[in-house]
């Protein structure tokens, strides 16, 4: 379902409903084969170093380095920051069986964010959304 997100959105359906793995954002976002002008990210991608991996698999419980998420459902695993067992827009995501780091497990897609201008998940005021996943 992952990769139908470029589908799904052409076709009207919610944002929400699509995953934004590093596959479902570049078609549109990397500069090429986008319908309409789209905000690109060609640096983001021709640069790995300016950004945070993506498209990983997290650090299992053994890595005491990482904070490990409080739900973990069959498609999603994620920090609840409200304790409603919900995986919300503001919370951070893993995706898949692997608990995958991707574009949206920071970033909300399509979708204000709590980070101004960035659509971040969570506002990175004092490090908050690093520290989400990484101990300090």
């Amino acid at each position: 379902m992952t990769r139908l997100a470029p589908i799904l959105l052409m076709a009207g359906l919610a944002a929400g409903a699509a995953r934004g793995e590093n596959v479902d954002c570049r078609p549109c976002h990397a500069g090429a084969g986008a319908a309409a002008p789209l905000p690109g990210f060609p640096g983001y991608y021709a640069e790995p170093a300016r950004h945070h991996p993506q498209a990983v698999a997290y650090p299992g419980p053994l890595n005491s380095q990482f904070r490990q998420p409080d739900r973990q459902g069959p498609d999603v695993a994620w920090f609840d920051r409200d304790g409603n067992a919900t995986a919300d827009g503001g919370e951070v995501q893993l995706f898949g069986p692997e608990r995958r780091v991707e574009c949206a497990s920071c970033h909300r897609e399509h979708g204000a964010g709590q980070g101004t201008g960035s659509y971040l998940r969570v506002d990175q005021r004092q490090s908050a959304l690093c520290t989400e996943c990484h101990r300090k």
